[in-house]
C-alpha cells in the first residue's frame, strides 16, 4: 500500500487503512474498503484529510508501520477537544477543569498509553496521520501519540531513576499515562484567539507576557491532589531549551524535567508539520532535519536520537521527489541508512522500476 496525497487523487482508488474521525465511539471518518474518486478526495482534502493510503499496483507489497487504533485517536480528539472548549470559561472564572472532563482526558491518555506500548517496537506511525490540521485538538494529538512513543523508546532503553537513585524498568503503563495525559493538555491555556507561531525557531524570539501566561493558566486548571506533577510539568514546561533560551525560566539540559523536553521535541515538529497555521507547512523530511539541527542546543540531544530512530525522513509507503526530480515512493528503508532508501519510481510513460536512491545531497534537506 502507499500513502496518496488527497490532492493527487485522479482515479478512483481503494482505501487500505480507516481516518480517523473525532467522534466519541471513535468510529472511523472513511472505512478501510472505500472506493475513492477524486470527487470525495477533494471533499476530504477540505475537511483537512491531507493524505489517504491505498491499495493499488504502485503500492503492491509496500509494508509500512501497522496502522494505529482509529478509534483510541478518536476518543482522545473527542476528549481533548471538550476540554479545551471547556478551559477558557473556566480559567476565567478561576476554576479548575471539570472532573468529568479530567477524567475523560485520564482515560483517553491511559488507552493511548496502552495502545503505543502494544505497538511493536522501535516502530511509530505518526507519519501515517492523515489529517495534519493546525486546529488546537488535532495538535494536542498528534504531540501527544509522537511525544508517547519517543517515551516509550527513551522508556524502554534507559529506564527511570526514582527518588533514590536507582535505574528502574517498571511502571511504564503508569509513566506513559502521565506522559500523554500532560501532551494531550500542554497547551490548554493558549487562549482560542491565539495564532502564535510555534516550532525550533520560535522558541528564539523574545516571549511576549502573554506567552509566559498561558502556561501558569494551564496549570492552574490541574489540583495537585488529582494530578501527578510529572504531567502538570508538561504543561508549565514545554517552552524550555536544552541551551537554556527557552521560557519562563530560562533552565538548561536537565534541569527541565524529561517529560516536557519530550514535549518540546513533539510540540515543535508537529508545530512544523501542520497545515492551516498561517504558514507554509514543512515537508517532513526538512522538518525532521530542523530537529536534528536543534540537538544540543534546542533539544535534549539523547531524546532527538529516540526521535530520529522513529521518525525517518522519508517514511516507507509515501511519495518523494528525486533529485532528478521524477516522482518516486518509499519501498523499504535499510536499517541505519535512512537517506539511502529503496524507492519505486513510476512514471506514464515507463514502466515501475525499483532503485535505491542516494538523498544525502538533496538541497530541500540540505536547506533544512
Amino acid at each position: 500500500m502507499r500513502f496518496v496525497s488527497t490532492a493527487a487523487v485522479v482515479d478512483k482508488l481503494e482505501l487500505a487503512r480507516n481516518v480517523p474521525s473525532e467522534r466519541p465511539d471513535g468510529a472511523p471518518l472513511l472505512r478501510a474498503g472505500t472506493v475513492v474518486s477524486p470527487e470525495l478526495a477533494a471533499r476530504a482534502a477540505a475537511s483537512g484529510i491531507c493524505g489517504i493510503w491505498v491499495e493499488d499496483e504502485l503500492g503492491r507489497e509496500i509494508a509500512p508501520p501497522p496502522e494505529f487504533p482509529a478509534d483510541v485517536i478518536g476518543a482522545a480528539l473527542h476528549a481533548a477537544r471538550r476540554a479545551l472548549d471547556a478551559a477558557p470559561a473556566a480559567i476565567a472564572a478561576g476554576r479548575e477543569l471539570d472532573n468529568t472532563l479530567l477524567r475523560a482526558l485520564q482515560q483517553a491518555a491511559g488507552d493511548l498509553a496502552d495502545a503505543v506500548l502494544e505497538y511493536p517496537a522501535d516502530d511509530c506511525p505518526f507519519s501515517d496521520i492523515a489529517v495534519r490540521l493546525a486546529t488546537p485538538h488535532w495538535h494536542a494529538v498528534r504531540v501527544a501519540l509522537l511525544g508517547t512513543f519517543i517515551g516509550r523508546r527513551a522508556l524502554s532503553k534507559s529506564g527511570w531513576i526514582d527518588y533514590q537513585g536507582v535505574q528502574r524498568f517498571d511502571a511504564l503503563d503508569e509513566r506513559l499515562s502521565t506522559l500523554a495525559l500532560g501532551l494531550l493538555a500542554h497547551d490548554i491555556g493558549v487562549p482560542p484567539s491565539s495564532a502564535r507561531g510555534s516550532g525550533p525557531t520560535a522558541c528564539m524570539e523574545l516571549e511576549s507576557e502573554q506567552d509566559v501566561e498561558h502556561l501558569g493558566r494551564g496549570v492552574s486548571l490541574f489540583a495537585a491532589e488529582s494530578t501527578h506533577a510529572a504531567m502538570r510539568v508538561v504543561i508549565q514546561s514545554h517552552h524550555e531549551r536544552w541551551g537554556g533560551q527557552g521560557y519562563p525560566e530560562r533552565k538548561c539540559r536537565d534541569a527541565t524535567a524529561v517529560n516536557a523536553r519530550i514535549a518540546a521535541i513533539a510540540d515543535a515538529y508537529d508545530a512544523m508539520i501542520a497545515t492551516g497555521a498561517g504558514r507554509e507547512p514543512l515537508p517532513v523530511h526538512a522538518a525532521v532535519g530542523r530537529i536534528e539541527q536543534g540537538a544540543g542546543a534546542e533539544f535534549d540531544p539523547s531524546l532527538v536520537a529516540h526521535f530520529q530512530a522513529l521518525m525517518p525522513p522519508y517514511p516507507v509507503g509515501h511519495e518523494l521527489t528525486l533529485p532528478d526530480q521524477r516522482s518516486a515512493v518509499v519501498v523499504a528503508l535499510p536499517p541505519g541508512d535512512v537517506l539511502r532508501p529503496t524507492v519505486r519510481v513510476h512514471s506514464e510513460s515507463a514502466p515501475i522500476v525499483e532503485l535505491v536512491a542516494d538523498l544525502t545531497t538533496q538541497p530541500s534537506r540540505a536547506a533544512a
